[in-house]
């Protein structure tokens, strides 16, 4: 009752249910109310760890637990995550790095589980057993052996429900020699320049192997020079040319050959501009301010020059990450007007923010945009709820209202005011009372009293009107006048 006294001739159901958290489920929530007692049986909280707030209810009152830390369990199952159903040459490393994760029963991910990756039926693995990581990822790399056909490599845990999973791929027979591009492709660079990268070929038989002592050509290019004309592999498979650009602007090739093989020829493509990239500057973008995981209005765009001012196109302009929040793209590459430009979005880290742009070289090759992190539009949420006493006294409980953004920043020194939902019955607020929050964003209430009678229910509504947002409110539970 409103002192405190258990109800003996309390009856029904209590059901609990998840007030708040990340996700999850309970088992066993309901109990029967024997003497105004409800006590559960096999009571279980399941699902994502974090913090959550169970609430208790005979369909009538509830009440609101403390928050409840619910960890990470033991592991329980290994899952495969990447890696599967790969098909490659005999005697290759997979291109995809078998990869298991390992939750409880919840599905969080466990760390620190050891996985044990057995001898696979072709080929090896490295390493043969390893520790996940903070977010339960365990890997190896799987190198085929030289039989063609089915392949699988196994992964387990000590225990759990699901302790162990197989990766399954195919190996092929294998290319005759293959002569591929190494290094030194698609480079740009101004007319008469040596390219910072040789041209780097590399020979290799069927099964993948470095193919020492063969000798590849090096044939006349469209513009320039190359040095040496022909050379003769080393024990890595490797043959290298250095090539000088000649003074025909625009696209370049060099034709590299081999005696035979299934692919004895390729080409490498290169750009010849007319002056090197110099000044990279801020064109559009800079200065910005706005909310938190807000998309910023104006993409910041630089732009790219040659020691003449004149645009330069094809230059990689990368983006590095923001000091708050994230861009997209990460990097990008300046058009026929030397503009090169990327989206960002606020994080949730308040104030002073940075981005830096770069380019590979020049007098002026990075440049910094700033911008401004505000707090986030105001939501108000009930900490403590109201319960009432006689009337026109104080509540007996009184109410505790919290003002932040969605990713918790505190609203300081804000007013909340409260206002009467009567539902049953008359019921005003005998003892108006304005709460200011705390640097946390708290407002608690001390006085707030109503005028109403026995048996009457109402709801008190709270309200913190920002000039940018308006009103945000909240609204209590049901409150009966004892």
């Amino acid at each position: 009752d409103g002192d405190g006294n258990t109800v003996l001739g309390a009856s029904g159901t209590m059901t609990a249910t998840i007030f708040s958290g990340p996700g999850g489920a309970l088992v066993n929530p309901t109990a029967p109310i024997t003497s105004g007692v409800a006590t559960f049986s096999g009571f279980r909280l399941n699902g994502t760890a974090g913090s959550y707030v169970i609430r208790f209810s005979d369909g009538t009152r509830t009440v609101n637990s403390g928050s409840i830390a619910l960890a990470v369990g033991a592991a329980d199952t290994v899952r495969i995550v990447a890696g599967d159903a790969q098909t490659d040459t005999v005697g290759a490393p997979l291109a995809i790095p078998p990869r298991v994760v390992v939750v409880d029963a919840g599905q969080n991910p466990v760390s620190g589980v050891l996985v044990t990756f057995a001898p696979p039926s072709s080929g090896s693995r490295n390493p043969t057993t390893a520790l996940t990581d903070a977010s339960g990822f365990a890997s190896t790399v799987w190198t085929f052996g030289n039989t063609p056909g089915a392949a699988t490599l196994g992964a387990s845990i000590g225990a759990g429900s699901v302790t162990a999973v197989t990766f399954n791929a195919t190996v092929t027979a294998g290319n005759a020699d293959v002569l591929s591009k190494d290094a030194g492709d698609a480079q740009t660079d101004t007319i008469g320049a040596p390219l910072a990268l040789p041209l780097r070929a590399k020979v290799v038989d069927r099964l993948g192997n470095a193919k020492p002592g063969v000798t590849v050509t090096f044939a006349a290019p469209s513009t320039g020079t190359r040095t040496p004309t022909s050379a003769v592999t080393d024990a890595s498979g490797f043959a290298a040319t250095a090539w000088t650009f000649g003074t025909t602007l625009g696209a370049a090739t060099l034709v590299a050959t081999m005696p035979s093989g299934l692919t004895n020829s390729v080409t490498f493509n290169g750009t010849v501009t007319a002056g090197n990239a110099d000044v990279l500057s801020k064109d559009a973008g800079d200065a910005q301010a706005d909310t938190i995981g807000a998309p910023l209005a104006v993409p910041l765009r630089v732009k790219v020059v040659d020691r003449l001012g004149n645009a330069k196109a094809g230059v990689t302009v990368t983006f590095i990450a923001p000091s708050s929040g994230a861009r997209t793209p990460t990097s990008m590459a300046t058009d026929a007007s030397g503009l090169a430009s990327t989206a960002w979005t606020f994080g949730t880290t308040l104030g002073a923010a940075t981005l830096q742009a770069t380019m590979p070289s020049g007098s002026t090759s990075s440049v910094t945009f700033n911008g401004t992190v505000n707090i986030g539009q105001p939501v108000l949420a009930m900490t403590t709820e109201p319960s009432a006493a006689a009337s026109k006294n104080p509540l007996s409980t009184q109410p505790v209202v919290t003002v932040k953004d969605r990713v918790g920043h505190a609203y300081g020194a804000v007013n909340v005011v409260p206002s009467m939902n009567a539902i049953m019955g008359l019921t005003t607020i005998s003892t108006p009372e304005t709460a200011t929050t705390s640097a946390g964003g708290v407002a608690t209430f001390t006085i707030l009293g109503v005028a109403s009678s026995t048996g009457n229910t109402f709801t008190i509504t709270f309200t913190y009107t920002d000039g940018i947002y308006g009103a945000k409110t909240v609204t209590s539970s049901l409150v009966t006048v004892p």
